[in-house]
């Protein structure tokens, strides 16, 4: 850059000499331009195109990247469920830069040396909520839930392993929504902003729905810590 600008200024200095006033500025706006093209060219040869390809579980952890599905959605996937992450992870040819998983999924891939991605952030610290028509549901009825073996389903048998229920884990958390809305099921283990969702539409279909435990007050409890990843 500074070459060119140099390159500018001792030609207004010949030229200015030797010429006319308007024909000098004629004569510099020329240089002018042409110096500014050849920068143009040159900036666009080094640019780089940063677009990345990410995957992200449906509900709270795709909230996190909405700028991303909002610029460009055609780079972002969501799925249901974790067999399509732990594929993603564990694939010897990656084909996303960002992967949005389960904590403990990545810390156990990676202890194992079965993939190449390293944890970047946290994306949430806890919404999971027990959503039904009321407290006595938690007595023995029984719960829809999602994420065996995976945060979700670790944190619920954690919090909530003194209470007696019937319990059936689904592959996502929008299959334990719609067992729940079906009337299959006395209580769903839910995420926000599902849990509202699911609240709301049930009331559409005159069902009174709410939220009987809150996970993250259990998990407090527990710890005396506020949030999980």
């Amino acid at each position: 850059m500074k070459r060119f600008i140099l390159l500018l200024i001792s030609l207004v200095l010949i030229v200015g000499c030797s010429v006319k006033p308007t024909e000098n500025n004629e004569i510099v706006e020329e240089v002018k331009d042409e110096v500014i093209e050849e920068i143009a060219e040159e900036v666009v040869e080094d640019t780089v195109d940063y677009s990345f390809k990410v995957l992200s579980p449906k509900g709270a952890p795709a909230l996190a990247i909405l700028p991303l599905l909002e610029k460009n959605a055609d780079n972002v996937t969501t799925v249901d469920g974790g067999e399509l992450l732990q594929a993603a992870l564990v694939n010897p040819s990656p084909e996303y830069d960002v992967i949005i998983a389960p904590s403990n999924l990545g810390a156990m891939l990676a202890s194992n040396d079965k993939t190449t991605y390293k944890m970047l952030a946290i994306v949430t610290w806890g919404n999971l909520y027990i959503v039904a028509e009321s407290e006595d549901s938690l007595n023995g009825g029984s719960i829809a839930l999602f994420g065996e073996g995976t945060v979700p389903g670790l944190v619920f048998e954690e919090t909530m392993k003194n209470i007696s229920l019937e319990k059936t884990y689904f592959n996502s958390v929008a299959d334990a929504q719609g067992a729940l809305l079906s009337g299959k099921f006395d209580s769903a283990m839910l995420a926000e902003p599902l849990a509202t969702a699911t609240i709301n539409k049930a009331k559409e279909n005159g069902k009174e729905l709410k939220i009987v435990a809150d996970l993250q007050e259990n998990w407090e409890d527990l710890y005396d810590n506020d949030g999980y990843p």
